[in-house]
Protein backbone atom coordinates (compact mmCIF):
# COMPACT_ATOMS: atom_id res chain seq x y z
CA UNK A 1 0.00 0.00 0.00
CA UNK A 2 1.19 3.66 -0.91
CA UNK A 3 0.70 5.22 2.58
CA UNK A 4 2.78 8.30 1.52
CA UNK A 5 -0.31 9.01 -0.80
CA UNK A 6 -3.11 7.67 1.55
CA UNK A 7 -1.58 9.81 4.65
CA UNK A 8 -0.89 12.85 2.50
CA UNK A 9 -4.56 12.56 1.51
CA UNK A 10 -5.77 12.17 4.22
CA UNK A 11 -3.93 15.18 6.22
CA UNK A 12 -5.01 17.13 3.17
CA UNK A 13 -8.66 16.44 4.30
CA UNK A 14 -9.31 15.21 1.10
CA UNK A 15 -11.69 11.96 -0.27
CA UNK A 16 -10.06 10.32 -3.25
CA UNK A 17 -12.95 11.36 -4.79
CA UNK A 18 -11.87 15.00 -3.93
CA UNK A 19 -8.09 14.43 -4.73
CA UNK A 20 -9.22 12.70 -8.36
CA UNK A 21 -11.30 15.64 -9.07
CA UNK A 22 -8.54 18.10 -8.43
CA UNK A 23 -5.88 15.92 -10.00
CA UNK A 24 -7.97 15.30 -13.57
CA UNK A 25 -8.40 12.02 -13.15
CA UNK A 26 -10.61 9.36 -11.54
CA UNK A 27 -11.49 8.39 -8.09
CA UNK A 28 -10.70 4.25 -9.15
CA UNK A 29 -6.96 5.47 -10.52
CA UNK A 30 -6.78 6.90 -6.92
CA UNK A 31 -7.89 3.54 -4.83
CA UNK A 32 -5.63 1.86 -6.96
CA UNK A 33 -2.78 3.78 -6.67
CA UNK A 34 -3.06 3.68 -2.65
CA UNK A 35 -3.21 -0.07 -2.79
CA UNK A 36 0.05 -0.24 -5.39
CA UNK A 37 -2.58 -1.92 -7.80
CA UNK A 38 -0.22 -0.27 -10.86
CA UNK A 39 1.94 3.00 -10.63
CA UNK A 40 0.53 6.28 -12.33
CA UNK A 41 1.37 8.00 -15.34
CA UNK A 42 4.21 10.36 -15.13
CA UNK A 43 2.18 13.51 -15.94
CA UNK A 44 -0.76 11.97 -13.70
CA UNK A 45 1.48 11.94 -10.87
CA UNK A 46 2.67 15.26 -11.19
CA UNK A 47 -1.25 16.45 -10.98
CA UNK A 48 -2.11 14.25 -8.13
CA UNK A 49 1.08 15.29 -5.97
CA UNK A 50 0.38 19.23 -6.76
CA UNK A 51 -3.39 18.65 -5.67
CA UNK A 52 -1.56 17.65 -2.53
CA UNK A 53 1.45 20.28 -2.54
CA UNK A 54 3.46 17.58 -2.59
CA UNK A 55 6.47 16.63 -4.55
CA UNK A 56 5.93 13.44 -6.88
CA UNK A 57 9.18 11.75 -6.35
CA UNK A 58 8.58 11.63 -2.49
CA UNK A 59 5.35 10.02 -2.93
CA UNK A 60 6.43 7.94 -5.98
CA UNK A 61 10.29 7.46 -5.85
CA UNK A 62 10.18 4.63 -8.52
CA UNK A 63 8.93 6.19 -10.62
CA UNK A 64 11.12 9.19 -10.80
CA UNK A 65 14.33 7.45 -9.51
CA UNK A 66 14.64 9.71 -6.98
CA UNK A 67 15.07 12.78 -9.26
CA UNK A 68 12.88 15.59 -8.58
CA UNK A 69 11.17 16.07 -12.24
Amino acid sequence: MNTTLKHKRQAAGLSAADLAEQAGTKEMRIVAFERERYPPRRDEALRIAAALGADAWEIWPDLFGGVVP
